[in-house]
């Protein structure tokens, strides 16, 4: 190896002795030479040590790392403290990739100017020759659907992470190391799933990024992998930590739109706490859910905190709710005055006598009246549209700009997706004065899919 290490491969090993070879094989095959490949060895007890030094007598690109087992966030943040190329790229022992990865991801990086780009892959179970489209179809399906153009990660985020064209891994992405080092950007230690959030810190701190409609990568599926196993309980025990790590980092952006990349990635967790329903709780686990839903709800009450964070709070309680509503202690329940007070931003007795309508009748809206509750419907409701129905529960349903004489005084918006353009609306036709409350996202977490009651509200 030359002088320069334009690259270096960092590779976390754990027990996978049948995948590591080839995986190694299709590193050492880079048509890019300068390159130096780092195994950092999270303490495995079957054969993978072995070939390691194998690999490593062989070929002096490659340096061995041994550590105790300390998940894939330790060692990932061990490799990349020893790296010294211009460029990093994260790997996982039982993947595969094309020859040309370093060579063509280097040349767009310099040519561009990136802190990072992103790419595809192409899953495979056996033979990498043949592709299985349906692994990670939303990845490998990117082509034509995400424009080829530098972004700032925000903007890639805000216009691709909602249409599934985002993964939350790092293995597709190839990094400018300044970038991940000037960024303090390494892994959460002792959690699985660790580069969710990883990623999301990463486009949060992106200046220039692009997407590459090129299969550089190959994913095996395998059994037993983390990311086919289903949820299991160490994977369950890690959702409490990552719900705070998420706020904690929520509550450092600056802007709504860098706060929504964080939620999004938090309903994410909040699915998770949906899963454990699925699962067989002993003593311990019910003691520490329990313990859990008991502090997610005084967060919730806590007139102290932001409205923002108490949302945040009751999206993970609503959530957890439906999780363990099947287990042996009985579902959880809350106070119906103080849902609708945190889902709307403010107490529904304190909207008065005033006209008070609904903007829009669609999923959020079903769930924002399951929490209402019978006495406590809306005026009436409204649609940007022409109504496809005259009346709602009672209430008539008109268009917003009919809507001007009505004398409406509050609009709840029941939108997660469009809640701005349907604010902007409102000021616009109803008047600036107009009293304007948007549905928390917490709401779509009050779904009842008939597996699981759910939460019950008194």
């Amino acid at each position: 190896m030359g002088d320069q290490v334009v690259a270096s491969i960092v590779i976390p090993v754990h027990n996978t002795e049948p995948y590591l070879a080839a995986c190694l094989d299709s590193v050492l095959a880079q048509t890019e030479r300068d390159i130096e490949v780092i195994l950092v060895d999270d303490g495995s007890t079957d054969g993978s040590l072995a070939i390691e030094h194998a690999y490593a007598a062989r070929d002096p690109r490659i340096r061995v790392i041994e550590q105790e087992n300390r998940r894939q966030g330790a060692a990932r943040n061990r490799g990349i403290a020893a790296a010294r190329g211009t460029y990093l790229y994260l790997l996982d022992s039982d993947d595969l990739i094309v020859p040309e990865l370093v060579e063509t991801c280097v040349a767009i990086c310099e040519a561009d100017d990136l802190d990072f780009m992103t790419f595809d892959t192409a899953g495979f179970h056996e033979d990498p020759e043949v592709e299985r489209p349906e692994l990670f179809k939303e990845v490998t399906d990117r082509a034509g659907h995400v424009e080829e153009v530098v972004f700032d990660g925000p903007a890639f985020w805000s216009r691709y992470c909602r249409k599934e064209y985002l993964p939350y891994v790092c293995w597709l992405e190839f990094f400018r190391r300044d970038f991940v080092l000037r960024e303090g950007l390494t892994f959460e230690e002792g959690i699985f799933y660790e580069d969710n959030d990883w990623i999301l810190r990463v486009f949060l701190a992106a200046r220039r990024m692009r997407y590459v409609p090129l299969k550089l990568h190959r994913y095996r599926d395998r059994p037993g992998s983390t990311a086919h196993s289903g949820l299991s309980w160490p994977l369950a025990d890690c959702c409490p930590r990552i719900h705070q790590l998420l706020l904690d980092l929520y509550m450092k952006q600056t802007t709504p739109e860098r706060r929504s990349m964080v939620s999004d990635v938090g309903g994410g967790i909040c699915r998770w706490f949906i899963g454990i329903r699925d699962l067989e709780p002993d003593e311990d686990h019910v003691a520490r859910f329990s313990s859990l839903a008991a502090t997610l709800q005084e967060a919730i009450a806590d007139p102290q905190l932001p409205m923002d964070v108490r949302q945040w709070h009751l999206r993970a309680y609503l959530s957890l709710a439906r999780g363990v509503s099947l287990w042996p202690s009985g579902p959880l329940s809350i106070d119906r005055d103080l849902l609708v007070e945190v889902l709307i931003g403010m107490p529904f007795a304190s909207l008065g006598n005033g006209t008070v309508a609904v903007y829009g009748t669609g999923t959020v809206c079903r769930l924002l009246l399951k929490a209402l509750g019978e006495p406590g419907l809306p005026d009436l409701f409204l649609e940007t549209g022409e109504p496809r129905e005259e009346s709602l529960m009672g209430r008539p349903v008109m268009c917003v700009r009919d809507a001007t004489d009505q004398g409406i005084d509050t609009v709840i918006i029941a939108s997660t997706a469009y809640a701005q353009e349907m604010e902007d609306a409102c000021r616009e036709l109803l008047g600036e004065d107009v009293r304007i409350a948007r549905v928390s996202r917490a709401v779509l977490s009050l779904s009842d899919d008939g597996k699981s009651p759910g939460v019950i509200i008194r």
